[in-house]
């Protein structure tokens, strides 16, 4: 049982750590291209809201 919780604890942990990473990636791509912001988080946003449904 412990093993089990503290597996998911290391996928969770994952996951966040991979959420930060694609947005430091995000952020330096906005730096980057410098191109409309408000369709660049759009673009962003809209995946995030259809894996959180």
């Amino acid at each position: 049982m412990k093993k089990a919780i503290s597996k998911t604890k290391q996928k969770c942990s994952l996951y966040t750590a991979n959420l930060l990473s694609q947005k430091t990636i995000f952020c330096l791509y906005l730096i980057f291209t410098r191109h409309n912001a408000i369709y660049s988080l759009l673009t962003f946003l809209f995946p995030q809201m259809i894996i959180s449904l």
